[in-house]
């Protein structure tokens, strides 16, 4: 048995969550699995979750390899420094507050992905949002010209510098040229 299930099969018996194995030993939470500040540090790889995964405040450093969500997948104030191969969600991405530098290139999200206040320097090439996309408090200058957007982007206007982002602004924030 994986190492990492005990405390984590504990927990989810002491919240009556609806949970099973498959045959091949994957771990299936039936709903949403709400795990904030719980002090889970490890999840078991190839986690799957019917409904939200809410991690906020956990003392996580990575996530398992092939985790899938469903729904929300909520890692904001964790220690989340990568997203790993296989992770699929179905609904938004949280990721404010958590020292992730970067994304893997042409990464898609099945719908909004948050950034906010990450030390992030870069977006991917190839990145696709099927939602808002948040890049407010990041490091992030300039934006991939195949950036590929399903809804509002979200930034600190005075610092993006590629030719999608705003007119350029002067340092009191006006347009430059006049306002």
């Amino acid at each position: 048995m994986d190492k990492r299930l005990p405390a984590l099969i504990d927990l989810m018996g002491a919240r009556k969550v609806r949970f099973f194995f498959t045959s091949d030993g994957i771990l299936v939470v039936k709903g949403h699995l709400d795990l904030r500040g719980s002090g889970i540090s490890l999840l078991p790889d190839r986690l799957v979750v019917a409904g939200s995964l809410l991690l906020t405040c956990c003392p996580l450093g990575e996530l398992p390899a092939m985790l899938s969500v469903g729904e929300v997948l909520d890692l904001k104030d964790t220690s989340i420094t990568a997203l790993p191969p296989g992770l699929t969600v179905g609904g938004p991405l949280f990721l404010e507050n958590t020292p992730l530098r970067e994304l893997a290139a042409h990464s898609h999200f099945e719908d909004s992905l948050d950034l906010e206040s990450t030390p992030l320097s870069t977006l991917p090439v190839g990145l696709k949002v099927n939602g808002y996309l948040n890049i407010r408090g990041t490091a992030i200058t300039h934006l991939p010209p195949d950036l590929q957007l399903s809804g509002p982007l979200l930034l600190d206007a005075q610092r993006i510098r590629s030719p999608l982002g705003l007119a350029p602004r002067d340092a009191a924030g006006v347009p430059a040229g006049g306002g």
